[in-house]
């Protein structure tokens, strides 16, 4: 039962991406967009930094049915205040595809479509591989982080506490910088950025295993994670026709986590065969790579 929840959970918010890409992209004009997406990351992350204290306090004042409860009502609220936006679909300049009665392989075809979109245009090719880059490493980093707390740095519970939360600090400090740095370097170049961040920052987790520079390994992971997510996510704005941004949308993510989700598969094969620092590097390695290798498809664009 636990299961087939949390499963029902997953599939309906994945909704929720490609709807909120739409929202934006029609509300915000193009010269707002950078910063629209970096108080949404903002937003995001603080919640994620917030929540879990909030929801281990109340669950142990109140238990956790009190926790269901209010999470419920913050869902109902949210939806009531986002129902009240209006959304004007500008008119489209291509005439509309016939319906499909069959609504599976309507699907089919929306991914299609943001898949051929994506192909043919360099740059929103590259932000996505880029995304799907730093959601592997991430997802090979999560898993093994409490093991190397525990084990390589013989950390308590409450140093793992405050590794996990860095990774949240370094996303607020990174969203607050990209924003006033947008102006002056171009999306490509922040995300090649981030890409590099990425890993030079798990390169040091898996080098240094020392407390100090596993904060600041940490922290580095997170602003060098904003540094992707947000201009990418803004560049996808802007560069995607109106009428296709949710397929592209939600082509992307489908992406993006599908990196995560071998990442995580992968993150234990890995520790078992090479040991934890050593996947840390393994990933550092394809981060730099990855980055150089989107320099040179860049420049040859």
């Amino acid at each position: 039962q636990v299961y087939f929840v949390l499963a029902a959970l997953s599939c309906v918010s994945a909704f929720f991406g490609p709807a909120q890409q739409v929202t934006i992209r029609a509300h915000v004009p193009a010269p707002g967009l950078m910063s629209a997406n970096a108080l949404m990351q903002m937003a995001f992350m603080g919640m994620r930094v917030v929540g879990p204290a909030t929801a281990g306090a109340i669950a142990a004042s109140f238990g956790p049915r009190t926790c269901y409860a209010i999470d419920v009502v913050s869902f109902v609220v949210s939806a009531a205040l986002i129902g009240s936006v209006a959304i004007r679909r500008p008119p489209s300049v291509q005439a509309p595809a016939a319906s499909s009665s069959n609504r599976i392989h309507a699907i089919w075809r929306d991914l299609v479509q943001g898949v051929n979109f994506i192909f043919h245009h360099a740059a929103i090719l590259f932000v996505v591989m880029a995304m799907a880059a730093g959601l592997f490493t991430i997802g090979c980093f999560g898993p093994l982080i409490a093991i190397f707390v525990r084990d390589t740095l013989n950390g308590s519970a409450r140093l793992f506490g405050f590794v996990s939360a860095m990774v949240g600090v370094g996303l607020l400090i990174g969203t607050q910088v990209i924003r006033k740095i947008a102006v002056r370097f171009t999306d490509d170049v922040l995300v090649l950025s981030g890409l590099a961040g990425i890993g030079a920052g798990v390169f040091l987790l898996g080098a240094v295993p020392h407390r100090v520079a596993t904060l600041i390994a940490t922290v580095a992971i997170g602003f060098a994670f904003a540094a992707i997510m947000v201009p990418a996510q803004t560049l996808l704005q802007r560069e995607t026709p109106h009428e296709m941004i949710g397929r592209v949308s939600s082509t992307n993510i489908s992406v993006a986590f599908l990196a995560q989700v071998i990442g995580l598969v992968l993150s234990g094969i890995l520790a078992d065969a090479f040991g934890v620092r050593m996947v840390f590097i393994l990933c550092a390695g394809l981060a730099m790579a990855l980055a150089a290798a989107g320099r040179m498809f860049l420049r040859a664009r």
